[in-house]
Formats: structure tokens, C-alpha cells, sequence
């Protein structure tokens, strides 16, 4: 099989993609008339915003879909099921990249830089401040570790005891999850200058907020709408962020490159 790969959509990241997979043998083409010759697709993140069009281009996603042969492989991130199923039906190896647990990883640690500086922006400072991180997947973890190394007093917020206990051995204070229905344990919220989410539900709700300092910023990462009562929060002047997409948007060739590497290692 040779390496002709099609790339579409406006997505900053895979002009670098790109420039990554030619250096390693590929050749890409971001001229939708090459599909034809394709024997690789790589779709934007996410692949689609409408349900219709392919994002970042006029290409409707049934016509894609008809141009698709068996033997051809497709990386997209988000990838719809209309998608996936198609290419599971007819013979055509389609991969979610975003799904890949190596990106994840390195992902996330691009994501927890990227909040710190746009934090740091907005005025925080982050040397000596208690801070609290909500969650400790991926981004909890590279967030946690990237607050300690600006001297930050970092606090982690957890659901599961596994999770607890993974918190207490990388050195950090555990703490659980709101209960709502026992209000100790909530006390001694307000002591946090900057409190990080990543946690995808609404975890930051009017009552945990009302525990936080007046004064607190509070940073959400978490997939959108995010994991805080914002509108509360606009109501009472309390500083809110909701940043998504962060490696795209910061580091788009980092983030690139992350890609060409799932795609040259899969086998």
C-alpha cells in the first residue's frame, strides 16, 4: 500500500501533521479532487461541527463517503458514527485519534500548559498560591504536576477512593468530591485562589461555589458546557474561564506532530 494521504479541513494542527508524514515518506494532498487516489484520509477535530459538512470545508459527508474504496484507512478526530459504521460496513479501517490513549497523554500535558498561561494572562499568580484541581485523569494529573512546578500548594479533588489514594502517592492533599447532602465537608473551601476543573459534569454548582472565596478564578477545561454554574458565577462577579480545544490553539504543531505519530505507529 502506498502513502498518499488527503487531509481536510482548516484544523492548524495537520498542516504539521502533514509536514511530519512527508518527512517519513508520506505524501499528502489537501486538494479534496485527490481522494480518488488516496489510500489515507485525515479528518479535522472535531470531524464535523454540523452533522453535514466535513469542518473547515464545503464537503459534505455523504459525498465523502461515496469516494471511500476498501484497503483505505481514515483518522478523524470525533468521528461520527455515520462515519465510523459506513467504513466498519464496507471494509475501510477508520481510527478516532482522539480516542488514542498516547495522544490522550500527551495531549493533556499540552492542555495543562495551556491553561497556566492563560490563567497567568488573565492574572493569576501561580507561585505560592493554593490551588485546587478538580479530577485527576489525564489532565488533572499533567495539571497537578505543572501547578507543583511553579510552586503552587496544589490540593486534588476526587470522586473514587482508587483515585484518593493515587492523589496521596504522586504527593499531593486528596480530597473527595462534593457531597452535597453533608456541608463539613465543605468547609474550608474558601482558602483557594485558583480552582482548575476537568471533570465533565457540574461538579462547581451554585452551593460549592458559595464555599469558594469571592475572589477565587476558576478555570474549566472540561468538555463543554463544562463542570461550572457560570451563570451564577457571571451574576456574582466571580472570574470564569471555559477553554477548550488548548493544543490546537497554543500548540498546533506539537499537537500536529502527536498525530503523525499515531498514524505512522498504526499498524
Amino acid at each position: 500500500m502506498s502513502k498518499k494521504i488527503l487531509i481536510l479541513g482548516d484544523d492548524k494542527r495537520l498542516k504539521y501533521t502533514g509536514e511530519k508524514l512527508e518527512s517519513r515518506g508520506f505524501i499528502p494532498f489537501y486538494n479534496y479532487d485527490a481522494i480518488n487516489n488516496a489510500d489515507y484520509v485525515l479528518l479535522p477535530v472535531p470531524v464535523t461541527k454540523d452533522g453535514v459538512k466535513i469542518s473547515g470545508t464545503e464537503n459534505i459527508i455523504e459525498d465523502f463517503l461515496s469516494h471511500l474504496r476498501p484497503g483505505m484507512k481514515i483518522y478523524g478526530g470525533m468521528v461520527p458514527a455515520e462515519i465510523s459504521d459506513y467504513c466498519k460496513n464496507n471494509g475501510i479501517v477508520c481510527r478516532d485519534y482522539m480516542k488514542n490513549e498516547e495522544l490522550t497523554s500527551k495531549n493533556a500535558v499540552l492542555t495543562a500548559k495551556g491553561i497556566i498561561k492563560e490563567a497567568e494572562d488573565a492574572g493569576a499568580v501561580i507561585c505560592k498560591s493554593k490551588c485546587l484541581v478538580i479530577g485527576f485523569g489525564h489532565c488533572g494529573k499533567a495539571l497537578a504536576e505543572y501547578l507543583k512546578k511553579e510552586n503552587a500548594d496544589v490540593d486534588v479533588m476526587v470522586r473514587r477512593s482508587i483515585m484518593y489514594k493515587s492523589v496521596e502517592e504522586e504527593g499531593y492533599t486528596p480530597l473527595y468530591m462534593f457531597n452535597m447532602s453533608d456541608d463539613i465537608k465543605l468547609s474550608g473551601m474558601n482558602k483557594y485562589s485558583y480552582v482548575f476543573n476537568t471533570v465533565p459534569a457540574l461538579v462547581l454548582d451554585e452551593k460549592a461555589i458559595k464555599t469558594l472565596s469571592s475572589n477565587v478564578m476558576i478555570f474549566d477545561i472540561a468538555s463543554k458546557p463544562g463542570g461550572t454554574d457560570f451563570d451564577y458565577c457571571k451574576k456574582h462577579d466571580i472570574y470564569t474561564l471555559l477553554s477548550l480545544g488548548i493544543p490546537g490553539r497554543h500548540y498546533p504543531k506539537e499537537a500536529g506532530f502527536i498525530i503523525a505519530d499515531v498514524i505512522t505507529e498504526d499498524k
